[in-house]
């Protein structure tokens, strides 16, 4: 098995540094021989003294010559990067060795179609072509190193920008689930107390609390696990969300939930509706005596679906805790900055005749993208949110 292997070695090394020169490099090398090759043509008097057929024969044998030599030189860095496709001082040896080479092969087939079995021309006058023709010839192949090295350079330098950026949605995804698996503890802890609450005082209520929990744990729990949601998941859960809150608040929590059939299937970053929602109902609701109204509304383009959240809560108000600046509503911008970059964004408006409307929207382009190939998330619900004007 050694004997074979070793014996078909250079045959397979040879069909490597042809596969490395390709047909470009080689329609390349044919282009840069008929150039060199019409140099006939600017010498003073070539067409009075010799004829068109003359002429023409002269530039196909000078055009042979240039090909023979271009073609070894092809092959001879086809070679070397075969052997040596890192950059280094092994590659530069091998490089120059290799070109010489193909020069020295060369200049031999040459003189074997021109010469024969001689007279042979002077030793000065072979010497000078090599020297000429390993000076073009090195050029030719320092610009292609040049060449090379820029575009190796440049691959290297995305492909670190890119193990970057995936480490970072690495970060950001783990950080992400590591909240979400807190399912808002506060909210939970807050739900069972008014579940034990209700059981004494009005058992029938209690039981539909228990039922609503349920289906907010239903629809919370399989994102935490699979981390790809829609619109549909995303929506489910926020409806349960508030059903419970609505049983707890009572007649001071109305909602509306507005979306088509064909947006349901839409992909959406998990946690971020009801993330708005809870910080609206907080910063919104809560503080008037009242209560009030939360309605959701999709809207859904051919490029972009965007998702409101509106309220008819305090606004914005200086000192109450409604700037925005918030740790939950930051973290939403910087997860849909990471996540989705320019094809997304979030912003925080002002209701008529009052209250907030925060709007999230995101290119389906962008998105139909992200859902392919990893899970998104975001911090749970009851973070100390604050509202932001858009």
């Amino acid at each position: 098995m050694h004997v074979a292997v070793t014996a078909f070695y250079p045959r397979s090394l040879l069909m490597r540094a042809w596969m490395r020169v390709g047909w470009k490099r080689l329609l390349l090398a044919v282009g840069v021989s008929f150039v060199f090759s019409t140099q006939l043509l600017f010498q003073e008097n070539v067409l009075e003294h010799y004829s068109f057929s003359e002429t023409l024969e002269s530039m196909t044998l000078y055009f042979l010559d240039v090909l023979t030599i271009a073609t070894l030189m092809a092959l001879a860095v086809g070679f070397v990067d075969a052997r040596h496709p890192k950059n280094g001082i092994a590659r530069n040896l091998v490089l120059i060795v290799s070109v010489v080479g193909a020069v020295v092969i060369g200049i031999a087939i040459q003189l074997g179609m021109h010469y024969g079995a001689g007279p042979y021309p002077p030793v000065a006058y072979v010497l000078g072509e090599a020297a000429r023709w390993t000076l073009m010839g090195g050029a030719i192949v320092l610009i292609y190193e040049t060449m090379r090295r820029h575009q190796r350079n440049q691959q290297q330098l995305y492909e670190s920008e890119l193990r970057h950026k995936i480490v970072d949605n690495q970060m950001i995804e783990s950080r992400i689930k590591m909240m979400e698996a807190q399912i808002e503890p506060h909210f939970l802890f807050n739900t069972l107390a008014t579940v034990k609450r209700l059981y004494r005082t009005e058992p029938v209520g209690g039981a539909r609390m228990v039922a609503r929990l349920k289906e907010y744990l239903q629809a919370a729990l399989p994102q935490i696990r699979h981390g790809i949601p829609t619109l549909a998941s995303e929506i489910e859960l926020v409806r349960a969300y508030l059903e419970i809150l609505q049983i707890r608040m009572g007649a001071r929590l109305e909602f509306n939930i507005g979306v088509q059939p064909q947006s349901l299937t839409a992909p959406f970053p998990a946690m971020v509706l009801i993330t708005l929602v809870e910080n609206a109902i907080k910063h919104g609701l809560n503080p008037l005596p009242k209560g009030g109204r939360i309605e959701i509304q999709v809207f859904d383009s051919i490029d972009k679906i965007a998702v409101e959240v509106r309220d008819n809560g305090v606004g914005f108000q200086v000192g109450a805790g409604t700037s925005g600046s918030g740790i939950g509503l930051a973290n939403i911008r910087s997860r849909l900055a990471a996540v989705y970059g320019s094809g997304a964004l979030m912003g925080l408006m002002q209701n008529n005749p009052t209250g907030v409307i925060a709007r999230v929207e995101i290119a389906k382009q962008s998105a139909n993208d992200i859902a392919t190939h990893m899970a998104i998330g975001t911090p749970p619900a009851g973070q100390n949110d604050e509202r932001d004007s858009l």
